[in-house]
């Protein structure tokens, strides 16, 4: 019982001195250190700086420092999709001035040869097409019908 008693003491003194500052005055991995560290910007884990990461979500980093959110957020706006790829507005317009969202041929001139006689998507000339069936001609420029 006495061993116990011992051992129980040298449990308590062990735990209350490692509560104790170090000579550099840190608490090295203690529970103190890490509720401090919470309060002036590490997690408390002591990982990373969580309330400098607070900080950037706020002028533009996101809270894991990865990137710049605001810049991002701010590209949507000015053309750029929020993770900077391409320019989303130039593809909106191009849609509106003849090409697709995406950047991929003109659109409109697809759509105006169709009315012209070429197929939407700029094969052959379907009003051509269209009159050679009229006079005997397959639609597709083969033979005679």
């Amino acid at each position: 019982m006495k061993v116990l008693a011992n051992l129980a003491l040298v449990a308590y003194l062990s735990a209350s001195i490692s509560a104790l500052p170090t000579p550099d005055g840190s608490y090295g991995n203690s529970i103190i250190a890490r509720s401090e560290a919470v309060a002036d910007g590490t997690d408390s884990f002591g990982n990373g700086d969580w309330k400098k990461r607070a900080d950037d979500a706020v002028d533009g980093t996101d809270s894991f420092g990865n990137g710049d959110w605001k810049k991002r957020a701010d590209d949507a706006v000015d053309g750029t999709d929020s993770f900077g790829n391409g320019d989303w507005k130039k593809r909106a317009d191009d849609a509106v001035d003849g090409t697709d969202s995406f950047g991929n041929g003109d659109w409109k001139k697809r759509a105006d040869d169709a009315v012209d006689g070429t197929d939407s998507f700029g094969n052959g000339d379907w009003e051509k097409r269209g009159e050679d069936v009229a006079d005997g001609a397959a639609s597709f420029g083969s033979g005679p019908w």
